[in-house]
C-alpha cells in the first residue's frame, strides 16, 4: 500500500472551498473522498455514534468568481442547515 493510500482525510477541500465534520476539537475521517468537476461536487461519508453531537465547519479558502452552497446529508435524506456563499458584488 502506498503512502497516500494510507493517509487520513479529515477534510474536503474543492473549488476553493474545505468542509470538515467534527465531534467536539476532533475532526472526523473522511472516507471515500469523491470530486467532480463535471458536476462541481465534492463528497465522501464519516462513520458516527448514535447521540454524538456533530458540527460542520465550512472555510472559504479564495476568492471566487462564482456562487457556491453545501448541503450536509445524513443517511440519505438532507439535513437542514444549507450553506450558500454569493460572488462580491463590485
Amino acid at each position: 500500500m502506498s503512502t497516500e493510500q494510507l493517509q487520513e482525510i479529515t477534510e474536503l477541500t474543492f473549488r476553493g472551498f474545505s468542509a470538515q465534520i467534527r465531534i467536539g476539537d476532533r475532526p472526523l475521517t473522511i472516507y471515500k473522498p469523491e470530486y467532480d468537476e463535471e458536476t462541481k461536487t465534492a463528497s465522501g461519508w464519516i462513520a458516527s455514534e448514535p447521540g454524538e453531537e456533530y458540527c460542520v465547519c465550512w472555510k472559504k479558502n479564495e476568492v471566487t468568481e462564482y456562487d457556491a452552497g453545501g448541503e450536509v446529508y445524513i443517511d440519505g435524506p438532507r439535513k437542514r442547515g444549507d450553506t450558500y456563499v454569493r460572488k462580491k458584488e463590485t
